[in-house]
């Protein structure tokens, strides 16, 4: 059984990251000199919660799945289409396969995410929701003040948009929508970053939430 899938806009580009892969720094050289220098977190990962018949709830995170390297992720050649797969298991039999889909274009990148049952038995997701930790890393204690990335949110279903901003109101700015077949319906602060500059969690279905 196939899922619908679920689509959301990120109406700019973010560049691949050029560090070492042990680093925690995205940085960006550019004629000897430093171009760009941020913090490397990641978008993109996924909160699951989902239970077979009379079984209890089941967590599922993207984000630990992968550092334990339990997914497969691949990119193109040209770096415009990223996909990662995790498939869970329960008891060693295959469950849920979740897949993530970047698709990068001149104005903005198309994120879809696909989810499949792969028992064959009904699955019931509780919980679907996005860990969304732009702007979610606090600002270090007695550091020079400067800008700051500040987030403007509206979770109304279909209607629903964020987007982030410098403090100082120099653009660009990136916006994420969702397409005419996904809705946000509901937020909570969480994850990565909460209580400590904004992080947040925005779900797509909060049944258990």
């Amino acid at each position: 059984m196939k899922l619908p899938q679920i689509a959301l806009l990120l109406a700019a580009l973010l560049p691949p990251a050029t560090a070492p892969a042990n680093s925690l720094f995205d940085v960006k050289f550019r004629d000897g000199a430093i171009v760009s220098l941020r913090r490397d977190q990641r978008l993109g990962d996924l909160l699951v919660k989902y239970r077979l018949p009379g079984g209890p709830w089941q967590s599922v995170q993207t984000a630990s799945l992968a550092a334990v390297g339990a997914g497969t992720s691949t990119t193109n050649d040209d770096g415009t289409l990223c996909q990662a797969v995790y498939q869970i298991t329960n008891n060693a039999a295959a469950t849920l396969l979740l897949q993530v889909v970047f698709s990068v274009h001149e104005q903005d990148i198309a994120w879809t995410l696909t989810l499949q049952n792969k028992t064959s038995v009904p699955l019931e997701i509780g919980d679907l929701a996005i860990p969304m930790t732009v702007g979610a890393a606090g600002g270090r204690r007695g550091a020079t003040p400067g800008p700051v990335v500040l987030k403007h949110s509206f979770i109304s279903g279909s209607d629903s948009y964020m987007f982030w901003m410098r403090s100082d109101l120099i653009g660009p700015y990136l916006m994420l929508t969702t397409d005419d077949q996904t809705r946000l319906e509901y937020w909570e602060p969480g994850g990565r970053g909460a209580g400590a500059g904004g992080g947040y969690r925005v779900f797509i279905h909060s049944a258990v939430a």
